[in-house]
């Protein structure tokens, strides 16, 4: 690789998660964030935290979270072994899961409901990376990889970039490393590619 190259390279570990802050949960009225709690199984630790109602009940745990406006987007932790009600003291068997999801409370009763993110060609290693109202995150097509970014505000896609060729053969759904956002949103570095402007 020529050196010059190197400056426009992010160089990354594989996964680095969105921060989460206890406290009032953004998005989620009525709702909060409490503090971080380790999810153990047989090989890895994930670092969760509980979305507790207002009556201190843990509805779910997260290991990222994320507000674009209105919207309001997690990465689940799973309990192998679930748990309900107040205790989140205790270490938890089970991990952050691979899939990222939508929350809402519902206007009838006030329960979290929770959907899918839908995005266009969204799979188990998109792996995205989120800035405000725009995500990028990695598709396939046989084996050609691209990044897409997309605009979460307009639901629209405003960029597709070729990366590279590869088969895969793992099942860690944070082998591509996971897009990272610069200069306020406009430009994503991607590792192994040069950067790539938002439209």
């Amino acid at each position: 690789m020529k050196p010059e190259f190197l400056a426009y390279i992010w160089i990354l570990a594989p996964f680095e998660a969105l921060a989460v802050v206890p406290g009032p949960a953004p998005g989620l009225s009525g709702y909060r964030i409490g503090s971080v709690l380790e999810f153990e199984n047989e090989i890895t630790t994930s670092r969760c935290y509980p979305v507790v109602d207002k009556n201190g009940v843990i509805d779910l745990w997260v290991s990222e979270y994320h507000t674009a406006e209105s919207r309001v987007l997690v990465r689940r932790c799973v309990e192998f072994e679930p748990r309900k009600g107040h205790d989140a003291s205790e270490k938890r068997h089970g991990d952050s899961g691979p899939d990222w999801e939508e929350l809402t409370v519902s206007e009838r009763d006030g329960t979290l409901l929770a959907s899918d993110l839908s995005l266009p060609a969204f799979q188990y290693f998109s792996n995205p990376g989120f800035c405000g109202t725009k995500v990028a995150y990695w598709i396939q097509d046989a084996n050609r990889w691209s990044v897409r970014l997309y605009d979460l505000k307009s639901n629209s896609t405003l960029r597709t970039e070729f990366i590279r060729e590869e088969v895969t053969e793992t099942d860690n759904p944070n082998h591509f490393e996971r897009p990272q956002w610069k200069d306020t949103c406009r430009l994503l570095l991607v590792e192994g590619h040069g950067p790539v402007e938002s439209k």
